[in-house]
């Protein structure tokens, strides 16, 4: 036999919870279900019963005739024995699907109540009524009354039956007073037999879980196709996923040395030249309709002339900003260390100077480093910001 095993439950509902105790306790003292079906490697099945009262009232309507009705149905402990609760939780981790957590090839618990075995005091079909509207209130399940040509065709209601008396009797009503009758030894002997009593209906509850042991097995498979469904979409969002990743950017190229380059201030890698500058350069502003006002051409940062204009543009879009032109403005990064060096806007934006350039891809002068050309002996500026120690060493010579 597997070492999975399959948990499902059983309630035990009946009038008084006296009897359903008893039940109970009968049950707990019989041997566990088998799984007699012809699989090579059966699962092994544990029943948890669930011991419930239905309590019901009555009143009377307009025409002064009594209406009864289902005042509740409870939950009375592992025993039997405890003040009532509501069901209401062993149906809430169905709704749930608290079966994420279950190992497929170990456990499986199938959520809320599976089985109603009803007895114990009622038995009318009014009250059966009641009872398995209620649970289906609860569980947002189809209620089946038996093992119908639905069940075989897939329907996984809950299964909910009720008690029948034996042939000698007209109802259960009768047959419970038959057993009262008996003698304390002639009770203990049709309770381990379980022809009437509380032995016939522990024996009952563990028929309808027997039957209900087929629609268990039918759940995991439906579990399984489920979880394997689930992972199927999850490897395959996966894949949509890196496939619809962008490409890492670029580096940007080497640039001529023998021109100027301006380089990422963080981490010194050349971004763009003096080539990829706006050409011609836009005009500063004889306006005064930015947020910077002027006077005598010195602005609020204390910069006069060309330096009222705080920010570089490019005549176009270099690779290493990627492919710009998919959307109407955007940050622009250093590819190396992702710092922030300004931005694009294709319908412009205004220069510190006050000019509206169109369109604009600014660098902020304060993002990045000025590298000169090469110096006549031939030593690269950017060989300076790169190792600050090379300023002691020039031309082999110290300094």
């Amino acid at each position: 036999m597997s070492d999975a095993t399959v948990h499902f439950r059983t309630a035990i509902v009946g009038a008084k919870r006296q009897k359903v105790a008893k039940v109970i306790s009968i049950l707990k003292d019989l041997p566990p279900l088998q799984d007699r079906s012809d699989e090579p490697d059966p699962r092994q099945i544990h029943v948890e019963y669930i011991p419930c009262v239905a309590t019901f009232e009555s009143y009377q309507n307009e025409n002064g005739e009594p209406v009864r009705y289902l005042a509740k149905l409870e939950y009375h402990g592992e025993e039997g024995l405890s003040k009532g609760s509501s069901l209401a939780p062993f149906f809430d981790e169905q709704n749930q699907k608290a079966n994420k957590n279950n190992d497929l090839n170990i456990n499986i618990r199938i959520p809320g109540i599976n089985v109603v075995a009803i007895g114990c005091g009622l038995e009318s079909e009014e009250d059966v009524s009641m009872i398995s509207s209620f649970i289906h209130l609860l569980s947002g399940n189809e209620i089946s009354s038996g093992v119908t040509e639905e069940d075989e065709k897939g329907d996984e209601g809950i299964l909910i039956k009720c008690i029948k008396p034996n042939e000698e009797f007209s109802s259960m009503e009768e047959e419970t007073i038959a057993y009262k009758n008996l003698s304390p030894e002639e009770k203990e002997q049709v309770t381990t037999s379980q022809l009437i009593g509380p032995g016939k209906m522990a024996k009952f509850a563990m028929e309808l879980a027997t039957e209900c042991i087929p629609r268990s097995k039918k759940a995991i498979e439906q579990e399984s196709e489920a979880a394997a469904l689930k992972e199927k979409h999850n490897r395959e969002n996966e894949n949509k996923v890196l496939e619809q990743k962008p490409l890492p950017l670029p580096m940007p190229k080497e640039y001529d040395p023998n021109t100027t380059r301006f380089a990422c201030k963080m981490c010194r890698t050349v971004l763009f030249n003096e080539d990829d500058l706006e050409d011609p350069p836009h005009s500063q502003s004889q306006h005064e309709f930015s947020r910077r006002k002027t006077k005598s051409g010195i602005n609020t940062n204390g910069f006069v002339g060309e330096n009222k204009c705080q920010s570089k543009f490019l005549a176009d879009g270099l690779d290493w900003m990627g492919d710009i032109s998919q959307s109407h403005e955007g940050k622009l990064s250093c590819p190396k260390c992702h710092g922030k060096l300004g931005l694009y806007k294709w319908h412009g934006t205004q220069c510190s100077c006050g000019t509206w350039v169109v369109p604009a891809i600014m660098i902020h002068k304060s993002r990045v480093d000025v590298v000169n050309p090469t110096n006549e002996e031939g030593n690269d500026p950017l060989a300076l910001l790169l190792n600050p120690l090379a300023r002691l060493h020039i031309g082999g010579q110290s300094k």
